[in-house]
């Protein structure tokens, strides 16, 4: 779990979903606004959800995240003149606006 304050995003929490029903539980969380993450990985696939939230003073209930595989976005790049991949190459990459948390990184 990521927690927003005035430097940006820290992560504050994390646990392994070890229950066959999925519940899950971060103690001790202070106040705040928080973005909960959930990756799974099986069978060469990633499955992930973002869920942001705001934290108060008493317990969050009856939070429920739905993680499920993405999708394919298709899609060409288009120069306006010939370009030189032989060094750098090209990558792309989709992401939710806003600051993206990827596998113990902030990018």
């Amino acid at each position: 779990m990521l927690r927003r304050d005035s430097g940006g995003w820290s992560e504050v929490g994390s646990t392994i979903v070890e229950k066959a029903d999925g519940t899950f539980e971060i103690p001790a969380v202070a106040p705040g606004e928080y973005s909960l993450l959930a990756f799974s990985f099986d069978d060469g696939k990633a499955h992930s959800t973002q869920e942001d939230l705001t934290v108060g003073n008493a317990d969050v209930e009856g939070l429920t995240v739905t993680i499920g595989p993405g999708v394919n976005i298709p899609g060409r790049v288009a120069w306006e003149r010939k370009p030189s991949l032989e060094k750098a190459g090209l990558t792309v990459g989709a992401a939710p606006p806003g600051p993206v948390y990827v596998l113990g990184r902030i990018g």
